[in-house]
């Protein structure tokens, strides 16, 4: 399996753990094991993901850092141009 299948992946579980709640945020912190990877953890559960998975994400733009914490993140989902952490849920301005 390639790294965008991988990234793939883990953005089709943030995408079903943010079913019922478009707002979700997740918190990415350092794994506690020796992989080197991140513990992505939200209110039902947390699966690990490579940095260099994360890091494809974010520049394609799929899920945006909303706040830094002490070593870890917080992110959320934008999709197709939506910030689904929005209340309003307005379409992202174009760059």
């Amino acid at each position: 399996m390639d790294e965008q299948e991988l990234a793939d992946r883990v953005l089709v579980r943030l995408v079903q753990a943010c079913r019922d709640d478009p707002g979700m945020r997740f918190l990415v912190t350092p794994s506690i094991d020796r992989s080197g990877g991140y513990r992505v953890s939200y209110p039902g559960g947390r699966f690990n993901a490579r940095p260099e998975i994360i890091q494809d994400l974010m520049e394609r733009r799929l899920i945006q850092v909303v706040e830094e914490k002490s070593g870890s993140l917080v992110i959320g989902l934008t999709i197709r141009g939506f910030d689904f952490y929005s209340r309003n849920y307005e379409a992202d301005s174009p760059e």
